[in-house]
């Protein structure tokens, strides 16, 4: 179920039954049954079960908008080992410039930082036009090792 249906394949106010939304996404009866479950609307409680389209359509929109990152802000990065979005550790990281340009002219950077929960480094990317921003929010230190000290080390940039 972690797969992003197609949701344009959906006609917003025609009804489905449960067999055709699994047939039109190749997909077992049981796992639309488990979307019912998760909170896919149904029309009534009667047999055949049936779904609007457009119910179809918002459910998956929610579960989509629910993935997404919640890293917008620049104080979170994402921890793949406590698979969640932390602040750093005595809100010291380490910025590395690549050389590498992304789109529009930008340099891209690498923002390195340790997790406060499991001690693992945290990688977030980003681009030279933050860096203004991540000044203020964190203490810049100048090596790697620097982050796991407890001591606060001084700004490098």
């Amino acid at each position: 179920m972690l797969k992003n249906y197609d949701i344009r394949k959906i006609k917003g106010f025609h009804s489905y039954t449960v067999k055709e939304l699994a047939a039109l996404f190749r997909i077992t009866p049981r796992a639309v049954q488990g979307m019912l479950t998760k909170g896919l609307k149904k029309i009534d409680n009667k047999r055949p079960i049936l779904i609007r389209g457009d119910d179809f359509i918002e459910y998956e929109r929610q579960r989509r908008k629910k993935r997404r990152s919640k890293s917008d802000s620049l104080n979170l990065i994402y921890c793949v080992a406590c698979k969640d979005h932390v602040i750093p550790h005595n809100k010291m990281v380490l910025i590395v410039k690549s050389g590498k340009m992304l789109g529009g002219g930008k340099e891209k950077i690498t923002i390195k930082a340790k997790c406060p929960e499991c001690k693992n480094i945290i990688n977030r990317f980003g681009s030279v036009n933050e860096l203004d921003e991540l000044n203020k929010i964190f203490q810049m230190v100048p090596t790697l090792d620097d982050l796991s000290n407890k001591k606060r080390a001084s700004k490098s940039y």
